[in-house]
């Protein structure tokens, strides 16, 4: 056939992205050249700015800006909590 099937995680179906591509749609990875692009930086994780001693599960995060403070979340927390 030509079209992919990928293995989704349960979140992404329920968002309703669709699992099948046609391979038209797919490319190979190529690995960054950092000889011929060598002030090419890596994007770094977000940092919450909340040290690792404190952790909280998150059930669901609802939606997110960008604002001049930086990015914010909407989150449900697992204690049924919204923030």
């Amino acid at each position: 056939t030509s079209n992919y099937k990928l293995e989704l995680l349960v979140a992404l179906l329920k968002r309703k992205i669709h699992p099948t591509f046609h391979v038209g749609l797919l490319r190979p990875y190529v690995a960054s050249d950092d000889q011929a692009f060598p002030d090419r930086s890596t994007p770094k994780p977000y940092d919450f700015g909340i040290d690792d001693k404190h952790e909280w599960f998150v059930d669901e995060i609802l939606g997110h800006r960008h604002d001049a403070g930086g990015l914010e979340f909407e989150v449900r927390w697992s204690l049924g909590d919204t923030t």
